[in-house]
């Protein structure tokens, strides 16, 4: 079912906002599920990704992270050998989180004014991802053959989702003032929620204070790439390791339409769908149609592996950097699958389509080519 796969997300949000203080900040955390003598790490946000900061080790389930911050950011906590990762908002101030190593979701904060207003929202966007988690798991009982059942249930879900990014717009124009209402517009956006205008229009409505903090002005930097990325706009170059050890330029692939499909080996929606993306490029290949497979992996095998097993003849990059790849990252991809489609020109036509949007829009352009 198209969109339901979008409930699970890679990272939790988790928001701390404190009152300020003049003496720094110290992160009181007391972890369960996480061996003494492990490391916990403290990685600011930057750019869509993390970057080490600091770390401690977890001595009788606790550890503490102490400094002073110029600025209210971003960070994550990670817990070593364990998965996901602790997204809040770092501000001089004494912050407490209970957290269990494996349910991050469910970290409690103490220390903060405005903490019961952020756990109220995450509560809140809890209850709609519950809601949709049923919906999903009633469709996995279901055969393909069960249309009206299947159709039912996608309505449904798409009932919810509208509910949940309502509850998201009103909270964003209601807390102007709030570094939460930043995220949630980069979050609206990474699932492609809103479109890059209606950011705009929506970041212009915060406060001063918060558009000039560092947080505002990373998301203005991130609305402008992205403006350099709306359709009509030429695709950025890139030059990308192939799996033979080559190297292989954008510019220089001549298709009279192109699809850079960003995927990863492990991620299950987008192998799903490589069987039939490889149908129909054996169809439409003859006619003109290229496309570049970008690999957002981290090991080589696993990446070539996947291409065999799936059947792709097409072409493939990868830099093998996870997340940190830097042709998703010059083309601010957030989450997989995604695509861009290219004209002759490089000159982008659409983006995110996929299944039989993505053949009707291709089939439909090389056409008006031949």
């Amino acid at each position: 079912m198209k969109k339901l796969s979008n409930i699970f997300t890679t990272f939790v949000l988790l928001l701390i906002i404190s009152c300020h203080k003049n003496d720094g900040y110290q992160v009181n955390i007391d972890v369960q599920g996480a061996e003494n003598g492990t490391k916990a790490y403290l990685l600011k946000y930057e750019d869509q990704v993390g970057v080490m900061q600091d770390s401690a080790l977890i001595e009788n389930n606790k550890v503490v992270f102490e400094g002073q911050s110029t600025d209210s950011e971003f960070y994550f906590i990670q817990f070593e050998n364990k998965g996901g990762a602790l997204l809040f908002l770092l501000e001089n101030a004494e912050i407490q989180i209970k957290v269990h190593a494996d349910s991050l979701f469910k970290a409690s904060i103490e220390g903060t004014k405005t903490n019961e207003e952020l756990v109220a929202y995450r509560n809140k966007m809890n209850e709609y991802n519950h809601r949709q988690s049923e919906i999903f798991e009633q469709s996995r009982s279901l055969s393909e053959m069960d249309t009206v059942l299947i159709n039912g249930l996608q309505a449904t879900y798409d009932r919810v989702s509208k509910e949940a990014k309502a509850y998201e717009l009103n909270y964003i124009k209601s807390h102007p003032d709030s570094y939460l209402s930043t995220l949630i517009i980069q979050e609206l956006l990474s699932f492609n929620d809103i479109s890059p205008n209606e950011a705009v229009a929506l970041t212009g409505e915060l406060s001063e204070r918060i558009r000039k903090s560092k947080i505002g002005k990373s998301l203005e930097n991130q609305l402008s790439k992205l403006a350099s990325l709306e359709v009509g706009a030429i695709a950025p170059d890139f030059v990308g390791p192939t799996p033979d050890g080559g190297a292989l330029k954008l510019n220089q692939v001549k298709g009279k339409i192109t699809i850079l499909d960003f995927w990863a080996s492990w991620c299950t929606p987008c192998r799903a769908e490589n069987p039939s993306l490889a149908a129909f490029y054996e169809t439409m290949h003859p006619e003109g149609l290229e496309i570049i497979s970008i690999a957002l992996d981290r090991n080589s095998e696993d990446w070539k592996t996947a291409i065999k097993e799936d059947g792709m003849p097409w072409l493939h990059v990868s830099n093998l950097m996870f997340w940190e790849e830097p042709i998703a990252r010059l083309y601010n991809v957030m989450a997989i699958p995604q695509t861009f489609i290219l004209d002759e020109n490089k000159n982008i036509l659409a983006t995110d389509l996929r299944g039989e949007e993505l053949r009707a829009f291709v089939e439909e352009r090389l056409a008006e080519r031949n």
